[in-house]
């Protein structure tokens, strides 16, 4: 009964001393007797009882101090420029993200009848979030981030269908290519920087889904023109275009967290402020890398 004791304090001696940092092993006490042993884990530490253990009404208590317990998972997004290390803690912990290189296809509605956009010539591309914040008060629960992102889109339209210009009176619409011409291409550009609103929910495993708004701060739009006439190439660009300086697009995803997503955008938005360019509104779909 006595062995059974002693071998039991020094399970507990030795789990207690390998808990601490930088405090080599020592003997802290041997127990040929002992009436009863307690090992209590506490919020500092361990702490060890020894009740009688030298055969008289001698009680001993040790007790291990830990300076650090919190346990971090790391998780590597990518080993790429462009991507950080994302580190994950414990609920109501905030931390910074890098997620969300995405490129999609861009189709419009509600646009004018003429405008003839190219669903599969028109696209857009750009980092969700480069730098991001992301907030999770509930361990199984989702989690709340917001960042600061870029992108870029492309109204294309069809060969040989209407182009964007400028006519004389400065109004930016939408019009035929000129007579005995034959249109190659036409474009509208838009550039951005994105600031993402985002809910992201772990669904099963490491599958999760990602919903939330897109506010798009449009810094520069310009569009260009290309056109055979006589066989020769013409070219037509126009800047300074009276884009809407602020725009909202509803975003939504679903993936593989940390990997890779699909995704849908709805920008019932028009890009163009009233009456100073054609109303274009889309929709978009594509992959982001990570989620």
């Amino acid at each position: 009964m006595e062995q059974r004791f002693v071998m039991l304090l020094m399970t507990a001696l030795a789990v207690s001393v390998s808990a601490q940092q930088n405090e080599s092993a020592d003997t802290l006490l041997v127990a040929d007797k002992a009436e009863q042993v307690t090992v209590a884990s506490t919020e500092n530490g361990v702490v060890v009882t020894i009740n009688n253990y030298d055969g008289k009404a001698t009680d001993y208590i040790y007790s291990s101090q830990v300076t650090d317990s919190t346990v971090v998972n790391e998780e590597w997004i990518l080993n790429i420029p462009g991507f950080v290390k994302k580190t994950r803690r414990n609920k109501g912990d905030t931390y910074a993200v890098s997620y969300g290189i995405y490129m999609g296809f861009i189709n419009t509605f509600d646009t004018p009848d003429n405008l003839n956009l190219a669903a599969g010539r028109s696209i857009e591309w750009g980092m969700l979030n480069l730098l991001g914040w992301e907030y999770r008060p509930w361990r199984n629960g989702p989690r709340w981030s917001a960042g600061l992102g870029f992108g870029f889109k492309s109204y294309r339209t069809h060969k040989g269908g209407t182009r964007f210009y400028k006519n004389s009176d400065g109004d930016f619409v939408v019009d035929d290519y000129p007579d005995d011409t034959y249109g190659r291409h036409s474009r509208l550009q838009i550039f951005h920087l994105n600031v993402p609103l985002m809910m992201t929910q772990r669904v099963y495993r490491g599958w999760g889904v990602r919903l939330g708004a897109v506010v798009n701060f449009n810094l520069h739009a310009s569009a260009n023109s290309c056109y055979d006439y006589d066989g020769i190439e013409v070219k037509e660009s126009y800047k300074r275009l009276q884009q809407r300086k602020v725009t909202v697009d509803f975003m939504a995803s679903a993936g593989l967290i940390g990997s890779f997503a699909v995704y849908v955008k709805y920008s019932p938005v028009s890009v163009m402020k009233s009456g100073c360019g054609p109303e274009i509104k889309s929709f978009s779909f594509g992959v982001m890398l990570p989620m």
